[in-house]
């Protein structure tokens, strides 16, 4: 019976994704199509005084995924962590608050360093060797605030991982690096739907987020990724999909987040 469940669940997240890829494909014309030039756009958004880094100009592979809510894969194995950590849940969230003083050294190099090999602590983090530290997105999260924050990202399926709140750890300390706390989230079961052998480049993704003026005028881009969010969710399946992530920065220091789908270059709300 559960077999044919699955079999079921699986054949209608097929056909939702084979309607979701069709509609996809038709406005990928839209976007390229579009009358100004690589080069022309590349000029307007430097006399617009937007500062990038030099933006890749390849285009990627990428893959279309599914995988399920972990919450209960993270309940059924707080056994093997320590005692020295109190564990709750909040929706998919996990939260564990050290009942002990844990330093993770002196400044951030150390921190980056130490915190790695606690993540890799099976009996501190539950399948903490899933994840990878993205130095990028920890000195985003840590703007603005007193502490530090260490992002790490669940890996996915070949070079890309989630960049998505569904599939993350982080690590928060105060100003003298000690643990305040770290918080995970995790998928499992992640299954390959669809391989999308030509995603949309780096630089064609920002250009896109120019053209539907989300990037104002003197900003700045402060950090750019390319990995798998999440689309849709489908009788408890979430369908992640190839997204361009990008922060900016305008003039007033306030920092924004652009989500480009990288198959077809839309704008993601």
């Amino acid at each position: 019976m559960n077999l044919h469940k699955t079999l079921w669940t699986f054949m209608w997240v097929f056909l939702i994704l084979d309607l979701v890829l069709a509609v996809q494909w038709l406005s990928v014309w839209h976007t390229v199509e579009d009358p100004g030039s690589t080069a022309n756009m590349r000029q307007e958004i430097q006399m617009d005084g937007i500062k990038t880094k030099k933006l890749a100009e390849t285009s990627p592979e990428g893959k279309y995924l599914a995988a399920r809510d972990g919450t209960d894969y993270l309940r059924s194995h707080l056994g093997q962590l320590k005692e020295r950590w109190q564990v709750d849940f909040d929706n998919h969230l996990l939260t564990a608050n050290p009942k002990e003083t844990i330093n993770l050294g002196s400044s951030t190099q150390s921190a980056i360093k130490i915190g790695k090999r606690l993540v890799k602590q099976s009996s501190d983090v539950i399948e903490g060797d899933r994840y990878q530290f993205d130095q990028a997105a920890s000195q985003q999260a840590s703007e603005g605030k007193s502490g530090h924050v260490l992002v790490f990202n669940q890996a996915a399926v070949g070079r890309l991982p989630f960049v998505s709140s569904r599939a993350q750890l982080q690590v928060i300390c105060d100003q003298d690096f000690r643990v305040i706390r770290y918080t995970q989230t995790y998928v499992s079961d992640i299954q390959v739907l669809r391989d999308v052998p030509v995603l949309i480049s780096e630089e064609r993704a920002f250009i896109n987020a120019y053209q539907y003026n989300e990037v104002p005028n003197n900003a700045q881009l402060t950090w750019s990724k390319l990995g798998y969010s999440t689309l849709m969710t489908v009788d408890g399946n979430e369908i992640f999909i190839p997204t361009w992530t990008f922060t900016v920065k305008n003039v007033a220091g306030e920092s924004s987040t652009i989500r480009i789908n990288a198959l077809n270059g839309a704008l993601l709300q």
